[in-house]
């Protein structure tokens, strides 16, 4: 991934996904390459989300359902996109972002990397946004982390990325009861 960053290469990293959508593990791989590079380059993370990345990444999410590696590295990539700009988070949650975190935790409950960048990505969705907290919950993201909360006790992932992402949704004044009421549960 560090010579694609060298060489401003995320554009062909986006076009194998466009051309190979059939194949998870292109699929996977090209997720994992974004978010490191989104993670270490500002200017090419400004590719990532101005070209056609989080499409890619959502698409693949989208195609991939079933796949927990690919719903797990789609978290990752979410999350370090929407935790490194103001603007990522809304933009991602036009796109359906929001839906799809939820999804992968829903369909993936006993897998606790998914959980745990799930938790981690809501989280980061929620930061300083309300219109997406308020998302975030009628996806029954607040349920979602809760389950995983309860479900992986022992993996302090999960409940430090659970507990972080509750308290964000509970900034809201319209879901500080919801968070308080599967909190006491």
């Amino acid at each position: 991934c560090m010579k694609i960053v060298e060489s401003k290469g995320t554009m062909h990293v986006i076009s194998a996904m466009k051309k190979y959508p059939q194949n998870d593990i292109i699929q996977c791989h090209a997720c994992a390459c974004l978010s490191h590079v989104a993670h270490n380059d500002e200017t090419e993370r400004d590719n990532i989300v101005n070209g056609d990345g989080i499409d890619c990444i959502l698409k693949a999410g989208k195609n991939y359902k079933s796949n927990p590696k690919v719903q797990y590295e789609v978290c990752v990539a979410i999350l370090i996109l929407a935790s490194r700009s103001n603007q990522n988070p809304e933009a991602l949650a036009k796109k359906g972002a929001i839906k799809l975190i939820t999804a992968a935790m829903k369909n993936h409950p006993d897998n606790i990397p998914v959980q745990q960048r799930g938790c981690a990505a809501l989280k980061a969705l929620a930061t300083n946004n309300d219109a997406n907290k308020l998302e975030i919950a009628a996806q029954d993201g607040i349920k979602l982390i809760s389950a995983a909360m309860t479900k992986h006790l022992q993996d302090i992932d999960v409940q430090t990325n659970g507990k972080e992402a509750l308290a964000e949704l509970e900034k809201h004044s319209k879901l500080v009861s919801k968070v308080a009421k599967v909190l006491k549960n």
